[in-house]
C-alpha cells in the first residue's frame, strides 16, 4: 500500500484509550466531504478502507487511523468578483460576453452572483449598467429561486 501524506508518530507516554474507545472518540469528529459554503473539511475516516465503518485498525499493539482534509479549488474568477476593486469588476462585466457562458451555473449560482448583485446598488452609474448587461448573461445561469425572489 503506498501513501501520499504519510505521518508517523511515535507516543513517550503510555496511551491510555482501547481502540475501541478511541473509535467512539474519533467517530465524533468523523468526516463529511465540504458542503455548499464550506471551503475545507477534516475529519476521520476508515485506515483500511474508505467504505469501511471502522475508524481506527490496531494490530500487534499498533494502532492505525486516518484523517482526510478536502478542500475546494475556487476559480480565480469568483475571487476577482468579489474584489472591492471598480476597475476590476469593471473590467470583468466589460468582458463577461466573451467567459461568461463558460461559467458552469453551480459556480455563477453559488459564488459570483452573490458578488455582481452588488452592482445593482452601486453608486457608480456605469457599474449599475454593466451589472444590469450582464444579467443577459448570467441570468440563464441562475436558479428560478435566484431570479424570482
Amino acid at each position: 500500500m503506498w501513501f501520499r501524506n504519510l505521518h508517523l508518530y511515535r507516543l513517550t507516554t503510555t496511551f491510555e484509550l482501547s481502540p475501541e474507545e478511541l473509535s467512539e472518540k474519533l467517530a465524533e469528529k468523523r468526516f463529511a466531504p465540504c458542503g455548499r459554503q464550506a471551503e475545507e473539511s477534516l475529519g476521520w475516516v476508515s485506515p483500511i478502507h474508505r467504505s469501511r465503518d471502522y475508524l481506527v485498525h490496531s494490530a500487534g499493539g499498533c494502532t492505525l487511523i486516518c484523517m482526510r482534509r478536502e478542500q475546494k479549488v475556487i476559480p480565480i474568477l469568483s475571487k476577482l468578483f468579489a474584489s472591492s476593486d471598480r476597475g476590476i469588476r469593471r473590467g470583468l462585466l466589460e468582458n463577461i460576453n466573451s467567459f461568461g457562458s463558460a461559467l458552469p451555473d453551480s459556480l455563477v449560482e453559488s459564488q459570483i452572483y452573490p458578488s455582481v448583485q452588488s452592482g445593482f446598488t452601486d453608486t457608480n452609474p456605469y457599474l449599475r449598467e454593466l451589472t444590469l448587461k450582464s444579467m443577459a448573461v448570467l441570468g440563464s445561469k441562475l436558479s428560478a429561486k435566484t431570479n424570482n425572489p
